[in-house]
């Protein structure tokens, strides 16, 4: 297993709500001529969330995985609509459960996202554990670098002119009628 001293102690240390220091595009340019070609491979598996067989990999897959099967079985349950189980394999752990639940149950939109996003970044962090040199350590850096962009996406004034412009759009539709 390579190790990356170098390339990973000049990786800024990442927090959710800190500025982007660069694009994930860039990351991957850079990260080309640092690590390994089998290595980059593992970083292109990690970006387009493919199979892979790294430990690491595998755990945050599942992860997501059970975070995705909650949160549609807890939205189908709050508009009525029986969830189909037999996708499931495993019992979701209470912690992730309870989680989903508080997000669901959030005031707004945004805050329920920004919940599940910080659910996401603690996760990696707990996966990652201690392996601060390693390719795991490059690709939960990567896929910090994914949240970090979708948090950048969350922009307050656009989606109330977009809440703005469904609702008139909506005003405009049942006036019509």
């Amino acid at each position: 297993m390579a190790r990356y001293y170098y390339y990973a102690s000049t990786l800024p240390r990442l927090t959710l709500d800190s500025p982007l220091p660069y694009t994930v595009e860039a990351f991957m340019l850079r990260a080309q001529e640092m690590v390994s070609k089998r290595d980059y491979n593992l970083l292109e598996d990690a970006l387009h969330a493919r199979a892979t067989d790294n430990a690491f990999l595998i755990t945050w897959g599942d992860f997501q995985r059970m975070l995705s099967a909650e949160l549609a079985r807890q939205r189908s349950k709050r508009v009525d609509f029986t969830y189909d189980t037999s996708d499931l394999v495993e019992e979701v752990p209470a912690y992730l459960a309870e989680a989903v639940y508080a997000a669901m149950r959030a005031e707004d939109p945004l805050e329920a996202e920004l919940q599940l996003l910080q659910l996401e970044w603690k996760a990696l962090e707990e996966f990652l554990g201690f392996a601060t040199f390693s390719i795991e350590a490059i690709c939960a850096h990567l896929l910090q670098l994914q949240l970090k962009e979708r948090r950048t996406r969350f922009d307050a004034e656009a989606g109330n002119t977009e809440f703005a412009r469904l609702f008139t759009d909506l005003q405009a539709e049942i006036a019509q009628r």
